[in-house]
C-alpha cells in the first residue's frame, strides 16, 4: 500500500483520503506550513506524516465493505489483571503520597488475528466506527514506518482556523445513562481544565471557558469543558499543540515529571497511543489518538487508561479500561 490516510471529523457525513509521501517529523512544531495529515508519539515530539498530494471525498455511506477478521485474546485474563494490578500500586502510591496530584495509568491489550488486514478490510473498519460513534474523530493512517493505526477519539486537543480555535478539557468516566459524578470524576476532569486554561491564558487572547458538562462517547461518557481562544501574532497552530500536548487527560500533573515517571513505571512503550493525530493546513483538527489499534501483521494492539487521583481503585480503573476497549473491540 502506498500512505495514506482516512478520516472524518464529527457529524460530518463525508470522508476525506489523503493519498501521498510519507515524512518523519522531530518536534512537532517543524511542521508549520504542512498540509496533510499526522500522527505523533506520545510524547508529542517526533512522529510520522502524510502529505496531501492527492485528496478526495465522498460519503462514508457508499464505502463498500468487505472481509471480515477473526481474532482471540493473545494473553490470559488473569495474567493482563496481574499486571496492570501491579502497574496500579505502583502509580497509585506515587498519587497517594502526595508526589503527584493525577497520573494516568494505560495498559495495552493484544489479539491474535486470522490474518493480516487488507486495504478493504480497513475501510469497512472505518466505515462501522463512522457509523457508531457519530461524535468521535475517526481515522485509518498507513505509513511505511508506522504501518496501520486506526482510532476513533472523543477528545479535540485543537481544532480552527484563521487565529481562532477551539480545545477541549475532557476527563471522567462512567456508562453512559448512569447518574451522579463521583468527587473523585469531578477532580480528575478540574485538573485538566485548570492545565488547558492555564496555558491558553498565558499565550493566547480572548479565551473563553463553558462550565463542565458530561458528553457521551462510544457508549461512556466524560466530563467536558470547553474553551474557544485566539492564537496571538507570532505563534501557529502548532506551537500550542505543542504547549497543550500531553495534557493532564493522558500524562499526570506535574506534567514533565510525570513523563518520566510513565515512561519508567507503566511497564510498556505507548508508542502513538495517545500522541496527536489529525490533520493540519488551511484548517486544523488536531486530537488525542484514544480508542486506537495499532495493526502489526497478525497481531493487534489496543489501549486504554484512566486518570489516578486520590480515591481511586484498582478495580473501578480496570474496568474502565475494559469499557474502553470494548468500544474498539465492538466493530473489529
Amino acid at each position: 500500500m502506498r500512505p495514506f490516510a482516512l478520516y472524518r471529523l464529527p457529524f460530518e457525513e463525508r470522508y476525506t483520503l489523503i493519498n501521498g509521501s510519507e515524512r518523519a517529523f522531530s518536534p512537532l512544531t517543524s511542521l508549520s506550513g504542512f498540509d496533510g495529515f499526522l500522527l505523533s508519539k506520545f510524547n508529542g515530539s517526533d512522529g510520522v506524516a502524510v502529505a496531501s498530494e492527492s485528496v478526495s471525498t465522498g460519503l462514508v455511506s457508499d464505502l463498500q465493505e468487505s472481509g471480515s477478521l477473526c481474532f482471540v485474546d493473545a494473553d490470559s485474563p488473569q495474567s493482563e489483571l496481574n499486571d496492570y494490578n501491579s502497574a496500579f500500586e505502583r502509580f497509585y502510591g506515587a498519587v497517594e503520597s502526595g508526589y503527584f496530584k493525577k497520573l494516568v495509568l494505560s495498559r495495552c491489550h493484544r489479539l491474535e488475528l486470522s490474518a493480516p488486514v487488507s486495504e478493504e478490510y480497513l475501510k469497512g473498519l472505518f466505515k462501522r466506527a463512522c457509523l457508531k460513534y457519530s461524535s468521535a474523530f475517526v481515522y485509518v493512517l498507513f505509513t511505511e514506518s508506522c504501518g496501520v493505526w486506526f482510532g476513533c477519539s472523543p477528545e479535540v486537543l485543537i481544532e480552527g482556523s484563521e487565529g481562532s480555535y477551539s480545545s477541549v478539557a475532557l476527563a471522567g468516566t462512567m456508562p453512559a445513562g448512569d447518574g451522579v459524578w463521583s468527587e473523585k470524576n469531578r477532580r480528575e476532569q478540574a485538573c485538566v481544565a485548570n492545565f488547558v486554561g492555564g496555558i491558553l491564558s498565558v499565550f493566547c487572547s480572548g479565551v473563553s471557558e463553558s462550565e463542565p458538562y458530561s458528553a457521551e462517547a462510544g457508549g461512556i461518557k466524560h466530563i467536558k469543558t470547553d474553551f474557544k481562544f485566539r492564537i496571538s501574532d507570532g505563534r501557529s497552530v502548532l506551537d500550542i499543540a505543542a504547549l497543550l500536548h500531553p495534557t493532564p487527560a493522558v500524562c499526570g500533573i506535574e506534567r514533565e515529571a510525570a513523563l518520566r515517571f510513565i515512561e519508567e513505571n507503566e511497564g510498556y512503550d505507548r508508542s502513538c497511543y495517545a500522541g496527536i493525530t489529525g490533520v493540519c493546513g488551511a484548517e486544523t483538527h488536531l486530537y488525542v489518538n484514544l480508542r486506537c489499534v495499532n495493526f502489526r501483521d497478525c497481531e493487534a494492539l489496543l489501549y486504554a487508561g484512566g486518570g489516578l487521583v486520590k480515591g481511586s481503585t484498582a478495580t473501578d480503573e480496570w474496568e474502565e479500561t475494559e469499557s474502553k476497549l470494548q468500544t474498539i473491540k465492538s466493530i473489529l
